[in-house]
């Protein structure tokens, strides 16, 4: 057993961890003064204190594969929003019109989209869903209450509601309006002896109920894997949440000067075609660590927030002299 310490306060409580090892949870056990409760992020043998809002007190409950961490936090006027911290920064994703609930837990899953309960404009404890900077009441089974307790990947929320009879039943939220855009790349091609030495390229196209993508706005994150699906980047010595700097292009998007360092990605770019609904990917050169002979065997995940719709991916391998191309 392993002692994970306590930031100098009385008291430590964890509460989540992630594939990585991360840890998160809370340290101190009073509501103001020097003990107030604050969120911690435990990695690498390293506590961290996250901070607040602007409040006394915070309180991390969740944490997925990318370091991205959820909970709540009193802001500065002494009200309980819910919020999600990446890469230092605490981002404060409000309420339903209340209080957040600080007695339940707020998760996360690998997309950044967060679920938690909250108090409504109305006095009722309803469950939310927050993805893509806006926060969805997720409603009832027909009572005055609801409750999430767990996100998965595709935005799933699970918890469980009072009926209009006053019984309380397991409840599933699928969220229509949002699903991740996922596009695998297996063209990954090395060149030993150039500056670049990653060289990854595919296309997708949106379906036509999309109302298209935005990686300004929308979150975009990046993964390499194995083919027996381990993760190589990013990782728990690397990890970097969400991509968010991305600069427009006159041909679409390209990652941004202070990305590129933050991320070790030398250039992403995600361009448009002469079809408003398809699109190109470029990506060049990324600090994995690995061996030589492991670069040929990677698969690319991209994932870019995309408010309706799918994708389908288009991608061959070159018959003769190596690397990729497009049909």
């Amino acid at each position: 057993m392993q002692d994970l310490g306590t930031l100098g306060r009385s008291s430590s409580e964890a509460t989540a961890i992630n594939a990585h090892g991360q840890v998160v949870g809370e340290v101190g056990n009073s509501s103001t003064g020097s003990d107030a409760v604050h969120a911690f992020l435990w990695a690498d043998g390293t506590m961290e204190d996250l901070g607040t809002l602007g409040g006394e007190i915070s309180k991390a409950t969740g944490i997925n594969s990318l370091g991205q961490v959820a909970g709540v936090s009193t802001v500065a006027p002494g009200a309980v929003h819910a919020f999600l911290w990446a890469n230092g920064t605490m981002q404060d994703l409000g309420s339903l019109g209340g209080d957040v609930d600080f007695s339940t837990s707020v998760v996360i899953n690998d997309h950044g989209q967060v679920a938690g309960n909250s108090l409504n404009a109305s006095g009722e404890v309803h469950a939310f869903l927050w993805a893509n900077g806006t926060m969805q009441d997720l409603g009832t089974l027909g009572g005055d209450f609801s409750l999430a307790e767990e996100i998965n990947a595709a935005g799933q929320v699970i918890g469980f509601s009072r009926t209009a009879s006053g019984a309380l039943h397991a409840a599933l939220w699928t969220p229509s309006y949002f699903r991740p855009l996922s596009l695998a790349l297996s063209q990954v091609q090395l060149k030993p002896t150039a500056a670049e030495k990653v060289q990854m390229q595919g296309t997708f196209t949106l379906d036509a109920a999309s109302d298209g993508i935005n990686p300004v706005s929308e979150p975009v994150s990046l993964e390499l894997r194995k083919p027996d699906g381990t993760r190589v980047y990013p990782t728990a010595t690397n990890p970097y949440g969400a991509i968010t700097g991305f600069d427009v292009t006159t041909t679409g998007w390209a990652i941004n000067a202070s990305e590129r360092s933050r991320t070790g990605i030398q250039s992403l770019n995600i361009v448009t075609t002469a079809d408003p609904r398809t699109f190109t990917v470029q990506l060049v050169d990324v600090k994995t660590g690995l061996g030589v002979d492991d670069y040929s065997h990677l698969t690319a995940v991209l994932t870019i927030g995309n408010d309706q719709g799918s994708v389908a991916v288009t991608l061959r391998q070159q018959t003769s002299g190596g690397g990729w191309v497009f049909p």
